[in-house]
């Protein structure tokens, strides 16, 4: 038998009881698709969207750290770029974009693609365009005329997100409510599904929710974009991020009564893609399965080892925070956390993907804010710990920890002081965490071996899904048959 497929959005649980989450939501596809789309233009000025510049997604981040190009430029006395559109050197009007011709007809092509991948009509992206073309106060310049459509998209998305929200705060900053306006607003559920897997959707969703809190909690948790750091050492290669899963796949064995199946092997979850909480709340369940199991047969289980509580997405995601578009991850130094305290959810894992710094791309790190969320609609409420930051994973670290990118380790082994320095670079942020906008593939998922070990001295029953650890709790014509 084949349970329903599940992706997953986890991330570490806060130290207290009370934040606790509830398990996460089952998906009923699953897609491999690429990280952060990289749109680099020759020069951009604009601001997109109205976001402030403090935080874009990985899109945005690429191309606002162009920006400083055409400034150069003008320092220089050199003439500054003209205003409005241009696409390798030329200028592009609105008439270019709308009027009958061989190159509108190439840009359709283009801008049908971009748009219908991302949940948008090719006529609201068309539109952005003409807007960039009419634009007589900044630069839209780029290398190509996908790189602007894939401009326009953004734009689209985040002016679409940012309205959906406009007039919510307070209690009506819900899941039921934001779902409901983005539903409204993307002209159906499986447009909103698609515009999800959007980075610049995730970042606009954080920060018109995040903006709508106090101004302590707003001031507290904008979002810095890093500096880029060179790196002279050899450290870069033992940095790594990794996503933890409970989920894993059964293979039932012998039938001891009832349903009740002993589980003859472990197998990782059939999911290839981590999927965001907002990007699950657009699936739809598949229903239970009408497969009769047996021996053989597989099932999609969730392991909890009883001594910790995974953390997952609460309402306090989605009326305080915003970062329900995300996907999360933690940050290790070889084969440990780079803060020097293993998180919770690790305890409830089975499999993890591992990913280098180096390849990481885009990111932003932080405290996790959902210890003090309940307060952040309160002036002078206590706040998360330091700062957030974002930008390549490997700039993130050497803001955070400046000496990894310098230090020479003694036969390449951190020494006692090393370690304890690192650790408290970290640690300045309680339940320091990972993000990124959107989904991300995983190429191969990793055991836990000892999890592993456990669950094939486990049974299930198969009709409920539920582990069973102990032969006591077996009934008892299924013990008899021990």
């Amino acid at each position: 038998m084949t349970g329903p497929i599940y992706a997953e959005r986890t991330r570490p649980t806060p130290s207290t009881p009370d934040d606790a989450r509830p398990a996460t939501e089952p998906a009923t596809a699953t897609a491999v698709q690429g990280g952060f789309p990289q749109v680099v233009p020759q020069t951009v000025i604009a601001q997109p969207g109205g976001q402030p510049a403090s935080h874009r997604a990985a899109s945005i981040a690429a191309l606002r750290r162009t920006n400083g190009v055409a400034e150069a430029q003008e320092d220089d006395g050199e003439e500054a770029e003209t205003t409005g559109l241009s696409i390798d050197g030329d200028e592009v009007s609105s008439a270019d974009i709308t009027r009958d011709s061989a190159y509108k007809k190439r840009l359709n092509s283009i801008i049908s693609e971009e748009a219908r991948s991302a949940g948008l009509a090719p006529v609201q992206v068309r539109n952005a365009l003409v807007a960039m073309a009419d634009d007589h106060q900044e630069v839209h310049a780029f290398d190509t005329a996908r790189e602007a459509i894939q401009f326009a998209v953004a734009t689209t998305i985040r002016r679409l997100v940012t309205r959906a929200l406009a007039d919510l705060t307070g209690d009506k900053l819900s899941k039921e409510v934001i779902l409901a306006r983005l539903t409204k607003e993307f002209h159906g559920t499986d447009q909103l599904h698609k515009a999800t897997k959007v980075p610049d959707f995730a970042d606009a969703l954080l920060e018109a929710v995040r903006t709508k809190q106090s101004t302590t909690w707003v001031e507290a948790t904008t979002i810095e974009e890093v500096e880029p750091a060179s790196w002279t050492n050899d450290e870069m290669q033992h940095w790594n991020l990794r996503h933890y899963s409970s989920k894993f796949t059964a293979v039932l064995g012998r039938e001891l009564a009832g349903g009740i199946f002993e589980i003859a092997d472990v197998k990782p979850p059939p999911f290839k893609e981590l999927l965001s909480t907002v990007t699950l709340a657009t699936m739809t369940g598949s229903g239970p399965s009408t497969t009769v199991p047996k021996p053989g047969s597989t099932m999609m289980l969730t392991f909890t080892s009883g001594s910790a509580t995974s953390g997952h997405t609460t309402a306090k995601d989605w009326q305080h925070i915003g970062n329900i578009g995300d996907t999360f991850y933690g940050l290790f130094y070889k084969d440990q956390p780079a803060t020097g305290v293993t998180p919770n959810f690790i305890r409830d894992a089975v499999y993890y993907a591992v990913w280098p710094a180096s390849e990481f791309g885009e990111g932003w790190a932080s405290a996790d804010w959902l210890g003090t969320a309940a307060d952040s609609q309160k002036e002078g409420a206590k706040t998360p710990d330091d700062k957030a930051r974002q930008g390549p994973m490997t700039d993130v670290i050497a803001d955070i920890f400046p000496q990894a990118t310098t230090r020479v380790l003694k036969d390449g082994k951190e020494s006692v002081t090393d370690q304890a320095t690192r650790e408290a670079a970290f640690r300045k942020m309680d339940n320091f965490e990972v993000k990124q906008h959107g989904p991300r593939p995983v190429d191969t998922w990793n055991p836990v071996s000892s999890n592993v070990d456990k669950i094939k001295n486990w049974w299930v029953n198969a009709s409920t899904g539920k582990i069973i650890k102990l032969p006591l709790l077996l009934p008892p014509e299924a013990r008899a048959a021990l």
